[in-house]
């Protein structure tokens, strides 16, 4: 696999773009979903990195269609880059989850479409880049049993009370 940064800051590459644990999966980007990602980086990742200067740690970034079936993954996950999406699941060491939660839902790093408090381990946000205007939606996915929930978060400073 060739390897590169996706952005002149050099601190985003292809490989955490295309990771998955899944191996025997195909999931390389096409240059379309590479272009949308260096966009991405730019734009707003590169950004919350130098903010917080500390590394983003990815959890999931592009997922080919038949890794977000192998997954389980919504047929709508902005993370299969669709419709112009481009999603990312992270979150940094050594930083609180709420602070950059609310950091992002104030604006502080530009547009958004959604902006998720997952599980309490990991923040989920997507930007469109396609025809679509990014709903700048504020959630927080919890469990409930084995059913994924989503609230609507209005204050995101109290998104801690859901669990």
């Amino acid at each position: 696999m060739k390897d590169f940064p996706l952005s002149d800051s050099g601190k985003f590459w292809y490989r955490e773009l295309i990771h998955t644990n899944h191996r025997r999966v195909n999931n390389s980007a096409s240059q379309d979903v590479i272009d949308r990602a260096c966009r991405f980086t730019a734009g707003v990742l590169d950004p919350i990195r130098a903010h917080y200067k500390k590394p983003l740690v990815v959890h999931s970034w592009y997922r080919s269609p038949r890794l977000n079936r192998k997954i389980g993954g919504s047929r709508s996950s902005h993370h299969c880059a669709k419709n112009g999406m481009m999603a990312i699941d992270f979150h940094i060491i050594g930083r609180s989850f709420v602070d950059i939660f609310c950091d992002i839902a104030a604006g502080k790093f530009g547009d958004w479409d959604q902006l998720i408090f997952e599980f309490n381990r990991w923040i989920h946000l997507s930007k469109s880049y396609g025809p679509r205007p990014n709903r700048r939606m504020v959630l927080a996915a919890y469990k409930r049993g084995r059913r994924t929930k989503y609230a609507t978060i209005t204050e995101p400073s109290k998104v801690l009370e859901l669990y």
